[in-house]
């Protein structure tokens, strides 16, 4: 389970480093236009190139307008944890 203090953090604007299968990441909150503006900068990158954004549930979805028809929502139901 995932510390309390960390979730805040990362609520808050925090940065942290998260390992995946091949390299580090670099994680925050994508609803905080600071943190995504910090971690384009640490990471030297264009700011035109776009960010994969991990998302949880079908409430996800919503706070960034992404929009789905039903046969995507029946494909991600299927497979979404």
């Amino acid at each position: 389970m995932i510390d309390k203090k960390i979730i805040e953090k990362l609520k808050n604007g925090g940065i942290g480093i998260l390992p995946t299968d091949t390299i580090y990441g670099l994680v925050g909150s994508a609803l905080v236009p600071k943190t995504v503006e910090r971690i384009y900068r640490l990471r030297s990158r264009d700011p035109k190139k776009p960010m994969i954004i991990l998302i949880g549930d079908f409430s996800d979805l919503k706070k960034f307008d992404i929009k789905i028809d039903e046969k995507m929502r029946m494909i991600l139901k299927k497979y979404w944890p």
